[in-house]
């Protein structure tokens, strides 16, 4: 599809390019969603406009490494499958901006959509540039888009550190506000004073929280902030006054456990969310997935998409959108099975597959799936539970059953090299990034110390979103 911007036509095509060495990799995910060849990351201008759902995200056309950032772009209508879309935002040169950082979309009091990003200059020295800027559509499939030429619409307060970037909008009460990551100082807010969101006033510090793609909004009558703090993501989830302005946190922890290198940085997991809310008024969580090395034409995917709830203990509840059903393909079903050590499930060799297990613990100690095992159950991948911590694949951390919950309830998605688990009705979820060897297939149910009894286990193959 050809472009009237001649930078993005020029992008399009560095992508194009890249393509035929992507798809030779058999470890790059099929169902999915990722752009046709380079590098993206952070989900950013979650919408959902006319029946489709819109995500624009950091994509480098050039590489498959983080580079000059551009605004990718796909639509759905149902959350499983995705359309490729042109590149919607470029940075624009000309006005000194080097790169289009992340931001979200809101509407207007007309509707309109309006997109509302970080614009990045780094030829200052010895810290980059950052301004708020904004763009507005320039037809109703949001295709096209347009900067205001009244850029910046938000004014950096003097104490805020060098970044000063990724902001998310929300409303509360008629009016509508927005916080900022990575100031050093805390989580500023600002307030729009123009229906077209175009004049905003800086309203004061949030809360003491400093961080990367913040994402603050409400579910029921509890507000969660989302914060991806260089660690894996962590919500915070309590009470706002928009007046004072504060944000009183009452419960918070981690969202999504991925690996840390020893510095305790997430490199291989789920990263810099986004959320929207549909026509139901239903809250759907986005997310970046990291953790490959660059050289293979493509790096990067979007994590399932994810209804997000608060349940009555004030924990963020995480389930994949119902929609991803309809890639179900072969089904087989495990009938209860008292397992003593390994049992390796018969017919089945997948690397593209659903799976929904539940396991009672009996006499043992330690008990689970190995996933992407060989033919006799070895040298897989572990999900498994002690009692105490939760072991996904690289990822350990404590895990305790509600009271009269009786089982570990596994629902689990692998895709070549994507691997999603949610657990217990997603109270636990960890997201990474593994590559067992590719003739490795297997799934198998595992106990230590005594055998443990597997209730049941559905495992569909899955069929590509392409």
């Amino acid at each position: 599809m050809s472009h009237p911007n001649a930078q993005i036509e020029k992008a399009m095509q560095s992508v194009q390019e890249a393509v035929p060495q992507a798809e030779q990799d058999p470890f790059r995910p099929v169902f999915h969603f990722r752009p046709p060849a380079r590098w993206m990351n952070d989900p950013n201008g979650t919408l959902f406009h006319n029946g489709y759902y819109h995500v624009f995200y950091q994509h480098n056309p050039f590489g498959d490494t983080h580079g000059p950032m551009y605004w990718g772009h796909t639509r759905s209508k149902d959350l499983a499958h995705w359309e490729h879309l042109p590149i919607g935002l470029c940075p624009s040169h000309d006005q000194g901006e080097t790169d289009c950082y992340s931001g979200c979309a809101w509407k207007n009091a007309d509707g309109t959509p309006v997109l509302i990003y970080t614009k990045v200059d780094k030829s200052t020295k010895p810290y980059p540039d950052f301004e708020q800027w904004a763009a507005l559509p320039q037809d109703d499939d949001l295709i096209h888009w347009k900067k205001h030429p009244q850029n910046p619409i938000m004014e950096k307060q003097p104490d805020f550190g060098a970044s000063w970037r990724d902001p998310f909008v929300f409303a509360e009460n008629e009016r509508t506000f927005a916080v900022v990551g990575a100031c050093d100082v805390g989580t500023p807010l600002y307030e729009a004073t123009s229906p077209d969101l175009l004049e905003w006033a800086y309203r004061g510090l949030m809360s003491d929280i400093s961080t990367e793609c913040p994402n603050f909004f409400k579910i029921n009558e509890k507000y969660i902030l989302l914060s991806s703090p260089y660690r894996p993501v962590e919500y915070h989830i309590g009470t706002f006054d928009a007046n004072i302005p504060s944000f009183t946190i009452q419960s918070e922890g981690v969202l999504d456990y991925g690996d840390v290198n020893e510095k305790g940085r997430i490199t291989n997991g789920f990263y810099a969310s986004n959320i929207c809310f549909n026509e139901r008024n239903q809250c759907i969580l986005f997310g970046w997935v990291r953790g490959w090395e660059g050289g293979r034409g493509w790096n990067g995917c979007l994590a399932l998409p994810r209804l997000l709830t608060i349940d009555p203990q004030n924990r963020p509840r995480q389930i994949p959108v119902p929609a991803l059903r309809e890639l179900r393909d072969q089904r087989t079903h495990i009938a209860e099975t008292e397992v003593t050590q390994t049992h390796v499930f018969p017919n089945l060799q997948s690397d593209t597959f659903e799976l929904l297990a539940v396991i009672e613990p009996n006499a043992a100690t330690k008990y689970g799936l190995s996933i992407r095992c060989d033919q006799n159950g070895q040298n897989g991948i572990p999900i498994t539970y002690d009692g105490t911590n939760l072991t996904i694949a690289n990822v350990s951390f404590p895990f305790a059953f509600d009271p009269g919950e009786p089982a570990l309830f596994l629902h689990i998605f692998h895709d070549k090299s994507v691997l999603e688990v949610f657990a217990n009705g997603g109270r636990a979820v960890s997201t990474q990034v593994v590559m067992p060897p590719l003739e490795n297939q297997h799934i198998a149910a595992i106990s230590e110390g005594g055998s443990a009894l597997l209730k049941s286990a559905d495992i569909w193959t899955l069929k590509s979103i392409w």
